[in-house]
């Protein structure tokens, strides 16, 4: 029982050292971010457009002639950008590179887009987000496209290419944005391809492993490998991708952890403001325990298999954007162990989903467009629910309309909108789901140094609980992200669960309190500490639970 003294003690003293060190080294990490070559906030105007007459002018005071462009002395100007290499090596890409696809922009002025770091995924997550579909089968908006469809100049962007169907706030490049980070991956070329491996290796505590009010504590081995590659193309885009979490508990193995992913993208560029962009993915994960939609009196988590293809049509016609998307998303659970012995079939959760979407995109500058969605789908299940013999399938609609702002260079970026969704269940026996959807990703960057990322979400879940057609779900959080030097960078975040019931009482309520902190040993090697707290509520009988969770590990890429 020396496990959660240990916890309290290493709590106590993250919590000291990262108020210390916000407090010593706000302005000492301020002055060498502001005087190191690998910044996060780099200058973006200083080298003229290599295509104009390299004019002069005089400066006020001086008789040495500068480049338009340049900074006067003395002075200081900290636009915010992507990250840059801090290495000059041969190796290292420069502010023209084309490495990775991303190459530089032919309209004077623009910014170079550079290979962005593989989004990390949290080690655990509520069960009301980890049950859901992966990206391209939620109802939800779609990323503007990548080439001059939404502004840009037609080059290659392949690292962004997860543009189908990608909820607001799962958007990686505005995650990206957010995670700042001292160095870039510059991967091993292979051909006209580049390839970015990444591997995590670590160990993970946990004071409730079961998410029940037993509070069985476990500890397990965590390997996270990831690879991508990605085309290096003028036009047109590819992007493979491979992912997977392993786990492996000393003493509890139904809880280990075999789920991954594998995703191919592309897009095909007509013209420069036309193109098609496509998406095949296969997501394997094992069924998350906690709340009245986990399968009860199972002895092992049951496998859940994702298969989402989408197809996408961009236009442009000057200010206005126009999207039509389709999703087909088919759904599988295994059956899973009974601790009574035999089987439990999950075959009730099965379903296949397709979805069509209009988009219409009003541009009115480059930091400003409106918008406004359109999506129509149905779901259907394979069998009636085993709790109440009654169907889920359902007609789907959802109807937003919203504003995006900003770009990866402003203090403000994101995407807010608002909405209705109704799920029509077609079984009579089942009242139908309807109301106001909001979502929203919003990143504020006050200071090269820090980074607040916002983030709401409105759904319109199913549930296998008896009479119930389904729940309304909603999801707010906030992530602070501060570098107290160059190299060590901290997080701390809070989240917000709630699933109301539908025809039922029920509600369950999941707060999450997070941080950590990265230090980058080099380019290639960081070792992180991630703290997170879980508490869930519900007003049904025995079901509350605080789980707490402690990694601790050593980050390998290329």
């Amino acid at each position: 029982m020396v496990y959660p003294h240990r916890f309290t003690s290493l709590s106590f003293a993250l919590a000291a050292t990262a108020a210390g060190g916000l407090l010593v080294s706000s302005e000492g990490a301020a002055q060498s971010f502001r005087q190191s070559l690998t910044t996060i906030s780099p200058a973006l105007a200083a080298r003229p457009d290599p295509r104009q007459p390299n004019r002069r002018v005089r400066q006020r005071g001086s008789s040495a002639p500068r480049s338009i462009g340049e900074p006067a002395n003395n002075s200081r100007t900290f636009p915010r950008a992507t990250p840059v290499p801090s290495d000059r090596t041969p190796n290292a890409p420069s502010s023209g590179s084309a490495l990775g696809g991303l190459r530089s922009s032919n309209i004077p002025g623009t910014q170079t887009d550079r290979i962005p770091i593989v989004s990390q995924q949290e080690w655990r997550t509520s069960q009301t987000l980890s049950r859901q579909p992966v990206e391209g089968s939620r109802l939800s908006n779609g990323l503007r496209p990548t080439t001059e469809v939404s502004g840009t100049t037609g080059r290659s962007v392949a690292p962004n290419l997860e543009t189908i169907a990608v909820a607001p706030n799962l958007s990686r490049r505005r995650r990206q944005v957010h995670r700042f980070e001292p160095y870039t991956a510059t991967g091993l070329r292979v051909g006209t391809f580049v390839l970015l491996p990444e591997v995590e290796v670590g160990t993970n505590w946990s004071s409730n492993i079961f998410n029940s009010p037993l509070n069985r504590s476990g500890h397990a081995y965590v390997l996270r490998p990831i690879v991508r590659i990605v085309s290096n193309w003028r036009r047109h885009a590819v992007e493979l991708r491979g992912s997977s979490n392993l786990s492996f508990h000393d003493t509890f193995r139904s809880e280990d952890d075999r789920s991954y992913q594998l995703k191919a993208s592309g897009r095909l560029d007509l013209t420069r403001r036309m193109n098609f962009e496509a998406l095949a993915s296969r997501s394997v994960a094992q069924e998350t325990r906690g709340g009245v939609d986990a399968t009860a009196g199972a002895a092992d988590r049951a496998n859940e298999t994702t298969d989402t293809f989408a197809l996408t049509f961009n236009r442009r016609f000057n200010r206005l954007s126009v999207q039509l998307r389709g999703v087909v998303t088919d759904f599988d659970a295994d059956e899973a162990e009974s601790v009574t012995g035999g089987l439990i079939s999950n075959d009730d959760e099965d379903y296949r989903e397709v979805l069509g979407a209009l988009r219409l995109a009003w541009e009115f500058k480059p930091t400003l467009s409106l918008f406004g969605e359109v999506i129509v789908g149905q779901r259907e299940h394979d069998q009636v629910a085993s709790s109440d013999g009654l169907s889920r399938s359902s007609d789907l609609r959802r109807y937003r309309a919203g504003v995006t702002v900003g770009n990866a260079q402003s203090i403000w970026d994101g995407e807010f909108a608002i909405g209705y969704g109704r799920n029509g269940l077609r079984d009579n026996g089942l009242a139908d789901i309807d109301g106001i959807l909001l979502d929203g990703t919003i990143t504020w960057r006050p200071t090269a140094l820090t980074s607040l990322l916002l983030t709401a979400q409105t759904d319109l879940a199913e549930t296998r609980l008896s009479g119930s057609g389904g729940s309304r779900d909603y999801q707010a959080g906030a992530e602070l992200r501060h570098a107290f030097r160059l190299n060590v960078i901290g997080t701390a975040g809070i989240s917000y669960n709630m699933r109301d019931f539908d025809s039922s009482s029920l509600e369950e309520k999941t707060w999450l309190l997070t941080g950590g902190v990265e230090y980058f040993m080099n380019r290639n090697v960081s070792l992180f500490s991630r703290y997170q707290h879980e508490r869930f509520d519900t007003n049904s009988d025995n079901g509350d639970y605080r789980d707490n969770t402690v990694n601790v590990g050593l980050r390998l890429r290329r």
